[in-house]
């Protein structure tokens, strides 16, 4: 299967990313989310420190709660955990067979490997969509926070952003 986007994809540019990519896939599914609504059921307001040593910045304030994403699909009553799969090849199957069944993926991710950020500063706690994916041109396909369309990543850009 070289290429697969989902048919129908939805991405609204928001603010968070967290409450942007949770919208996108509700509304996908066919709730009118607004980002906002998700934020706030999701108890997004709030700020956590996370020191970095040996990093830089080595210290960050982070401007919305670390647990927006389960606290929202538990509020709905939906289960939710991240997968946390460090096998590279192994994650790649798993994001090729859920999106070949139309099933878009909420993704963790550091921005520093998504090149649409132009930064070397490293947040491991960023969230996207992935809608598609070609394996000839070896790329996914993601809906990320505030640039419209979907965003293209190299698989090996995508590796290295899962498991920073």
């Amino acid at each position: 299967m070289p290429s697969v986007i989902i048919p129908g994809w939805v991405h609204n540019p928001g603010r968070h990313c967290g409450s942007t990519s949770i919208s996108d896939l509700m509304r996908f599914n066919g709730h009118a989310f607004s980002e906002a609504f998700c934020f706030g059921l999701g108890s997004g307001l709030g700020f956590f420190f996370i020191p970095m040593d040996g990093l830089s910045p080595s210290r960050m304030v982070a401007t919305r709660s670390a647990g927006l994403e389960p606290n929202f699909f538990h509020a709905i009553g939906q289960p939710f955990e991240w997968n946390i799969d460090e096998r590279r090849d192994s994650a790649f199957e798993i994001m090729r067979r859920e999106i070949s069944t139309g099933t878009p993926l909420l993704i963790q991710c550091d921005l520093k490997y998504l090149h649409n950020y132009k930064t070397q500063t490293s947040f491991s706690g960023h969230v996207i969509v992935l809608w598609g994916f070609d394996d000839e041109k070896r790329l996914c396909y993601v809906g990320d926070t505030q640039f419209p369309g979907l965003q293209e990543v190299s698989y090996e850009d995508m590796a290295k952003a899962r498991s920073s």
